[in-house]
């Protein structure tokens, strides 16, 4: 044999060598249990996995059957499924409960048959998985569709909600009515919300007859079922599980397995095969010895946006987040090191970008060309934690936001009565009485203590809103001078208004309040001078953008920025900014309610409000508003003398006894005939009593019992005509959506003056 023949044969061995040290570390190494019986059930090969969770090391399973290892009921089935296969001689699958050494775990298998040279079934190969966690994770999910719609929507598992369709008392087919996005991504399918299986998928009720027996099982009993499927028309692997939230109802969860299959041929084919499937993995694998990669598959690169060839090779602390390295290590050295170590952890990585991802990691310590090295498993999580900040973020805000609506309602009834008996008392008082300059003083605080209840109210989003169609470029372009003035002469303003900006459907009054309070942020972000740009411009938003901000839908939107060049904040103090009493000014010089109360508008306009800011380079908050095709509305003169009063009889509904007494006592004053109820019950009765006409219904919007708007539906029925004023602190969306008011409601705002409310009731009475 010459040299080159040598040589070539050295390189196959070589080549050989290390594709067995590869499959070896895998097999090994994997969370999934692999083993080999003979046809009487004894063990002839088990990997690492299985002597894990039997308990026992691998030269007492080796030869055994199932009743040395596990109880004698997990024995029974597991040997009873062994008995199916071999008899059958096809593979199968089954979801296994098993106990061993005191632990019960739940596994899906995969078992097959072996067969010599002459076909004959000779042993059993089986493949199976850990999915106790997975259930308890698809039990969670029955019980939280509404609280994790977000989650639902970004899933990798695929969704659908659907109802079984019934002809002769036989499941004959089922139709869809809810699917998540990783539906169409998993299947290939679109558009089929309403329409049913058949009709989607031609000819799947002969081809996987399976799948309806299974549905319509799960749909009748209740009992949960989980089972894999191949899908002919679609030509690929799904695992499903399915429960029924309902009769005649049920829910499948499903993951496209198609690679895992692939997986799973590959071992039973050829060395080569399997690390075709590796490279192809979903998860990132990397092998590191000595602190160096040795290997990376494809999906390193795709998650970090590094080409493969540069990062074999090197040092793998190059991929970590700086302040999770001393974590990574420490773990990396217990394990060397032989000491207890965790098996699974988060860690945040850096892309090649600069951006940060959050993995989970399952690592092993394995044998590698005569050395030890760690093998890892990543998998990318960083949706996920995202969508787990959103969620605690949101349920934060919305329990602070309860609270502050609540405190603000009883606080907004209240400071009705102290400004309305103040303001009665000041008219009696002259400016010499000794007492008119503390009763000055006390309606003074009580405006304040207003402001600060609107400010809650607006945070909660239960302040009513009175929206006009308006052009934002007009209510910027119209505050340029009072925003000059409360910059100061340091501060440059640059006001970039784009051309023919749509008009948005906004409460002006709000949208200006909230440009003051940001300017005026901007300001003092700016001691020592600088530049204040506010602008506004029209996007069209996409799909991604409308997934990472529930609030929003996709279309045109009307943006409104104002930035500045000053401070800046950090993360942590971004995080904070939007909460109700959080602030970075010195005490006394802030109430932390500014930005908590532009969330609050903005959300309840059917907007969005975001902030970007860097330390030392300044701050950015983009209003995002969804434009409307109407014409600005003209704003309307307001009263500024009090009206005089009047003849005509007014009705007053007010659960609270100080204020219903005090609107009697302002309206009487003025000669109008007054009667009160003090609740919707007792107004229904008192109308049907009285024989004369009633003119005016004031009426609380939220009271015990029957609300305002219901009082009004019936006494407007009873007399037609009769004309309404709804009050209230807040609103419950009686009288509108969201407290957005509808076309055609009067409403009187609490806590309101004496003249402000003999204003409204004269100017409803005159109206036409």
């Amino acid at each position: 044999m010459d040299r080159k023949q040598r040589r070539k044969d050295d390189e196959a061995m070589e080549k050989l060598k290390r594709s067995h040290f590869f499959l070896t570390a895998v097999v090994e190494n994997t969370t999934d249990a692999i083993y080999l019986k003979d046809t009487l059930g004894r063990y002839l090969m088990v990997n690492p996995a299985v002597t894990r969770f039997v308990g026992k090391p691998h030269e007492e399973i080796i030869g055994k059957d199932d009743t040395a290892l596990f109880d004698p009921d997990s024995a029974a089935w597991i040997m009873s499924t062994d008995r199916k296969v071999m008899l059958s001689g096809k593979p199968q699958t089954y979801e296994e409960k098993v106990t061993s050494a005191g632990f019960t775990r739940t596994y899906f298998s995969t078992k097959g048959p072996i067969r010599d040279d002459e076909g004959n079934v000779v042993g059993l190969f089986g493949i199976a998985r850990d999915i106790t966690e997975r259930k308890r994770t698809e039990d969670a999910l029955r019980l939280s569709e509404e609280r994790y719609h977000s989650l639902f929507e970004n899933m990798r598992e695929g969704f659908a909600y659907c109802r079984m369709l019934i002809e002769n008392n036989e499941f004959r087919d089922f139709v869809y009515l809810d699917v998540n996005a990783a539906f169409e991504s998993l299947t290939g399918l679109k558009n089929v919300v309403g329409r049913n299986v058949t009709e989607v998928i031609p000819g799947i009720r002969e081809a996987n007859p399976e799948l309806f027996e299974i549905y319509g099982r799960v749909a009748l009993t209740g009992k949960a079922e989980r089972f894999e499927t191949y899908v002919d028309a679609l030509g690929i692997w799904l695992s499903i599980s399915v429960y029924s939230p309902g009769k005649e109802f049920f829910v499948a969860v499903f993951d496209n397995i198609t690679e895992r299959k692939r997986v799973e041929e590959a071992l039973r084919a050829s060395e080569e095969k399997y690390r075709m499937v590796v490279e192809n993995a979903g998860e990132a694998i990397i092998i590191a010895q000595d602190g160096l990669i040795l290997f990376a598959n494809p999906r390193v690169s795709e998650i970090l946006g590094v080409p493969a060839e540069k990062i074999v090779g090197r040092p793998i602390s190059c991929l970590i987040h700086p302040e999770d390295l001393d974590m990574v290590t420490a773990y990396h050295t217990k394990r060397m090191q032989g000491d207890q170590a965790p098996a699974y952890y988060e860690f945040r990585a850096l892309t090649s970008a600069g951006e940060i991802v959050w993995l989970e990691n399952s690592v092993v310590l394995t044998k590698w060309e005569g050395g030890r090295a760690a093998l890892s498993f990543l998998r990318d999580i960083t949706q996920q934690k995202r969508l787990e900040t959103q969620l605690v973020q949101s349920q934060k805000m919305e329990a602070v936001g309860r609270l502050a609506g609540g405190i603000a309602h009883d606080f907004n009834n209240l400071l009705t009565v102290i400004t309305g008996y103040v303001s009665l008392i000041l008219c009696r008082l002259g400016n010499e009485n000794p007492f008119h300059k503390e009763m000055v003083e006390i309606q003074k605080a009580a405006e304040k203590t207003a402001d600060l209840t609107r400010q809650l109210l607006a945070f909660s989003r239960k302040q009513v809103l009175q929206p006009k169609i308006v052009s934002l470029n007009h209510i910027v372009s119209g505050m340029e001078i009072l925003l000059r003035r409360l910059i100061g002469e340091d501060i440059e303003l640059s006001i970039v208004l784009e051309k023919n900006v749509p008009t948005v459907m906004v409460d002006p009054g709000q949208i200006g309040q909230i440009v003051i309070n940001l300017a005026v942020n901007a300001r003092d972000a700016m001691p020592k001078g600088g530049k204040l740009t506010i602008e506004t411009k029209i996007i069209d938003l996409d799909d991604s953008f409308a997934q990472e901000n529930p609030s929003l839908l996709h279309g045109p939107h009307v943006v409104l920025s104002v930035s500045d060049t000053g401070v800046g904040m950090d993360r942590e103090t971004m995080s904070k900014i939007f909460e109700p009493f959080f602030t970075t000014k010195e005490k006394g010089k802030g109430t932390g309610l500014g930005l908590s109360t532009a969330y609050g508008i903005v959300n309840q306009s059917r907007g969005h409000i975001s902030a970007e800011s860097i330390p030392g380079k300044g701050t950015t908050f983009r209003i995002y508003l969804p434009k409307t095709d109407g014409i600005e509305t003209s704003s309307e003169e307001v009263r500024s003398e009090e009206a005089g009063g009047g003849e005509e009889t007014v009705l007053v509904v007010e659960d609270e006894p100080v204020v219903r007494t005090l609107v009697t006592e302002i309206l009487a004053a003025k000669g109008y005939p007054v009667l009160s109820a003090g609740s919707g019950e007792e107004a229904t009765l008192l109308s049907r009593d009285f024989k004369g006409p009633i003119h005016l219904l004031v009426t609380d919007v939220v009271m015990t019992g029957m609300n305002g708007r219901d009082l009004a539906d019936r006494i407007s029925a009873e007399r037609p005509g009769i004309k309404v004023l709804f009050m209230s602190g807040y609103t419950d969306d009686a009288i509108g959506h969201h407290g957005v008011l509808e076309d055609g409601i009067e409403f009187l705002s609490k806590p309101f003056s004496p003249a402000t409310l003999v204003n409204k009731v004269r100017k409803i009475l005159d109206a036409r």
